[in-house]
């Protein structure tokens, strides 16, 4: 996927996910009616969690921003089938992402190199992604309602099999809504400028539009389901676009919070499509 490395390893940065996201503000109960009504100033910043924090592991990122004085570390491992062309199985892992906060409701975000494994059958190439971070801030909430922006870059440090090539760039809006007290929506919409190498082999730059959205619903004894549709604009220089569903389930233990997943690649793109399956923990350090 050719976000998978970037978006939910790195652009997670922003993002989102992610989560999966799951992770997403729109997982807390829903306030009460008569919290509704009370004025945006009276209302406390409603993102005091790690599963309104944790960006993994969807492809959605959570709009709610670290507060000062906590941090957020996030982890985890993915599994990845391509089958048509290039067919593949790789890993990558640790998929650590650290963000916290530097200001009122605004978040820093370091991602760092994953280990990336790919075997096609005959030849095992291992190396790692590229370094990437970037800000994120929740710009205004309501009870119900959450919504912020961020931005993001990766630069290229990674090994040649793994790398981006060059810098890539990232903009991303996050909003997620509460609907009941165990419904709620969330989504992204991501506008990237990335590199690849066109039919030629040249690298080449181009953008893609990503844009996502899904629905999170609360089980008893702190469990969460959650399903998401995305849409990657254009996965390389030339090449068509390509549609994702992933789902999964989280639990949420005090300040730490532990996920599973699996996604589908919805078409065939350069005559390939993928499945993935995966698992992470995130947990929330700091003061409340």
């Amino acid at each position: 996927m050719r976000r998978f490395p970037f978006l939910a390893i790195a652009l997670v940065l922003l993002s989102s996910k992610a989560t999966p996201a799951a992770a997403d503000p729109s997982l807390q109960p829903a306030p009460s009616p008569s919290a509704a009504a009370s004025p945006p100033a009276d209302i406390p910043y409603p993102c005091t969690n790690i599963n309104a924090f944790a960006t993994r592991p969807s492809v959605s990122t959570s709009a709610c921003a670290v507060q000062p004085g906590q941090i957020v570390v996030e982890t985890g491992y993915t599994e990845t089938t391509t089958t048509g062309a290039g067919a593949s199985d790789s890993a990558n892992y640790p998929q650590m992402f650290i963000h916290t906060g530097i200001g009122p409701r605004i978040e820093f975000g370091l991602t760092a190199p994953a280990v990336q494994i790919t075997n096609d059958g005959t030849t095992r190439t291992t190396g790692t992604s590229d370094l990437g971070f970037g800000l994120k801030a929740t710009l205004g909430y309501t009870s119900s309602i959450v919504y912020g922006i961020g931005v993001s870059m990766t630069v290229p440090n990674g090994s040649a099999a793994f790398t981006n090539g060059a810098d890539t760039y990232a903009m991303i809006v996050n909003g997620s809504y509460t609907m009941t007290s165990r419904l709620s929506f969330f989504g992204t919409a991501a506008f990237d400028s990335l590199t690849g190498t066109d039919t030629n082999g040249k690298l080449q730059r181009f953008g893609s539009f990503i844009p996502s959205v899904g629905a999170t619903y609360s089980l008893p004894s702190n469990w969460f389901v959650y399903a998401e549709g995305a849409s990657f604009g254009s996965v390389a220089p030339n090449a068509g676009s390509r549609g994702l569903i992933d789902y999964g389930v989280q639990k949420l233990c005090g300040r730490v919070q532990f996920d599973a997943s699996a996604g589908n690649a919805l078409n065939v793109v350069s005559g390939s499509r993928f499945h993935y399956i995966g698992f992470g923990m995130s947990a929330l350090f700091g003061k409340n």
